[in-house]
């Protein structure tokens, strides 16, 4: 049996931090499938976003999906909305975006998708370790 894991990222750090660490635990669970969801808006080329993200995992030699997703809603709706109604186990995403004053004013995206998912989720914070069972 598969665990689907959806990995939103805008191509932050954060973002790019929490793909390393998806990519790392992909590598030690291989029946995990990931998907990467990118919300384009005018701040987010969603394409580039993922071609990005997508690059950390093809590095290690891993597959993922891609869902570009036009946002016309906020990022956390979009988020929650693909969490609870796609084939997701669990939600891995990073604390922070690229729009730290949309944080303080609407509340974090993270927040909002911890609230409102109905799988697991786990929020990264940047400059997490990545996981390696080699390693002391």
């Amino acid at each position: 049996m598969a665990i689907s894991v959806l990995l939103p990222t805008d191509g932050s750090r954060s973002a790019l931090g929490a793909a390393e660490y998806t990519a790392s635990l992909m590598k030690l669970v291989p029946c995990m499938k990931v998907t990467l969801l990118a919300v384009e808006d005018d701040q987010v080329d969603g394409e580039k976003v993922i071609q990005r993200t997508k690059a950390i995992f093809a590095r290690e030699g891993l597959a993922v999906k891609t869902v570009v997703n036009k946002g016309e809603e906020e990022v956390g709706k979009i988020i929650s909305y693909y969490a609870n109604n796609g084939p997701y186990d669990q939600v891995i995403m990073g604390r922070r975006g690229l729009n730290r004053l949309q944080d303080i004013l609407l509340g974090s995206v993270s927040e909002y998708v911890i609230h409102h998912a109905k799988c697991p989720v786990t929020v990264v914070p940047q400059n997490a370790k990545t996981l390696d069972c080699g390693k002391e």
